[in-house]
C-alpha cells in the first residue's frame, strides 16, 4: 500500500503539463528524492528487506497490530486505498493521454477533465494519511517528511481547484 501511495503521490507531482503552480511544483520536485527515499526505507522494513533488530521489530508488530494494519482492518484500508487511488490515477492517465495527443504541452481544452481531476486527490489523500500516520515511527522513520510534502501537494491541488472555481 505505501508503494501504492508513493506511485500516486509521484504522479500528481510530476504532472506533465503540470497543473500546480510551476514554483510549488518545482520545490516538490526538489523535496521528493528525499521523501520517497524516506518511503523505500519504510516499504523495505515492511518487507523485512532492511530488517529491525529483533526487539524492536517485536514492538513495531504490535504498534502495527494496535494502528489497524493487520487483519481485518488492515483488508479494510487496502481496499478504501485502492478505492480512492484507482480512479484517481485512472483519471491522471485521461489527463497525460489528453494533453500528449496536442503538438505542444498545453492544457486540456476539457474542463470536466481539470474538474475530476481536482475532485479525487482530496479524498485519496485523506485515505493516504490515514495509512501512512498509522505506520510506527520505528518503521517509517521519516514520515512526517513524507506526510508533510504529501499535504502541501494536497494543498497546492486545493488551491488550484478553489481558483478555477472562483
Amino acid at each position: 500500500m505505501l508503494e501504492r501511495i508513493g506511485k500516486s503521490l509521484e504522479r500528481l507531482i510530476k504532472l506533465s503539463p503540470p497543473i500546480l503552480p510551476s514554483n510549488l511544483q518545482s520545490e516538490f520536485l526538489g523535496i521528493w528524492p528525499e521523501a520517497q527515499s524516506e518511503l523505500n526505507l519504510a516499504v523495505g522494513r515492511l518487507r523485512r528487506d532492511r530488517p529491525l533488530t529483533r526487539p524492536s521489530a517485536a514492538r513495531a508488530q504490535q504498534q502495527l497490530e494496535r494502528a489497524g494494519l493487520a487483519g481485518p482492518m488492515l483488508k479494510m484500508k487496502e481496499k478504501s486505498l485502492y478505492y480512492h487511488l484507482d480512479p484517481l490515477d485512472a483519471e491522471i492517465t485521461t489527463y497525460q493521454a489528453a494533453t500528449t495527443t496536442k503538438p505542444i504541452l498545453t492544457l486540456p481544452e476539457d474542463e470536466g477533465l481539470f474538474k475530476r481531476l481536482l475532485f479525487l486527490v482530496k479524498p485519496a489523500t485523506k485515505v493516504m494519511n490515514s495509512i501512512v500516520g498509522s505506520i510506527p515511527a520505528a518503521i517509517f522513520p521519516g514520515k512526517e517528511i513524507f506526510k508533510e510534502v504529501k499535504e502541501h501537494v494536497e494543498a497546492g491541488y486545493e488551491a488550484v481547484q478553489l481558483s478555477r472555481e472562483a
